[in-house]
């Protein structure tokens, strides 16, 4: 198992992602690949490139970060993640950048990250089998779904259920831009990766179809 302690920047490992097929071409702008953070510390734990998980299959998933895990949240995913990390190469994540699509406390979102982290690896999440680390310390989130919402009918987002129900809440006009977007951010998380399997709530199957086709 490899990890790598943070402070100012998050290097990753370039192999890692030549592995994964996209080279550095999302990250041509980083130094090759240090993506700047918070001052504060933060430590991202990642799988041995050399580990016989390469040749698995690969899931991908997350939670947003709300600091506490719900009985939902660990029977309908962290449980089944424990299962999954000792098949599947796995990756998962805090995905901190969807939690911003709504009004929220800069200061609560962090502390809430970081103990949604510690919350991962307290309900059985092995480092040694998986990898974990913050959606927003990988620019290359963001810089994927930029290229994917450049060719996203804006009628496809405006007919997300998620999206209705939300920006009815948020006062219609007053919803953000980001809550319309939301669907992209998700395809692009799990194209970045090329990930076999995407566990999702119920909730989500809508955004998983959108995905299938915004890629097809």
């Amino acid at each position: 198992m490899a990890h790598a302690t943070l402070s100012h920047s998050l290097i990753l490992s370039s192999s890692r992602f030549s592995r994964l097929g996209y080279s550095t071409r999302f990250l041509r702008h980083a130094n090759p690949l240090s993506l700047p953070l918070t001052r504060q510390r933060f430590r991202c734990y990642c799988s041995d490139q050399t580990s016989p998980s390469v040749s698995r299959k690969r899931v991908v998933s997350g939670v947003q970060p709300t600091g506490s895990i719900h009985l939902g949240n660990y029977l309908g995913a962290i449980k089944n993640w424990v299962a999954l990390q000792d098949t599947y190469e796995t990756l998962f994540f805090i995905v901190d950048l969807h939690a911003i699509t709504l009004p929220y406390d800069p200061q609560e979102l962090r502390k809430a990250t970081r103990d949604t982290a510690a919350l991962y690896l307290a309900c059985g999440v092995d480092i040694s089998k998986a990898s974990v680390f913050v959606q927003s310390h990988v620019r290359a989130h963001v810089d994927l779904m930029w290229l994917l919402s450049s060719s996203t009918p804006i009628g496809w987002l405006q007919k997300m259920t998620q999206f209705k129900e939300k920006s009815r809440k948020e006062g219609g006009e007053n919803a953000s831009v980001s809550l319309l977007t939301y669907p992209v951010l998700m395809a692009a998380d799990i194209l970045l990766y090329k990930s076999d399997f995407v566990p999702v709530g119920e909730d989500q199957k809508q955004h998983l179809e959108f995905k299938r086709i915004l890629y097809f």
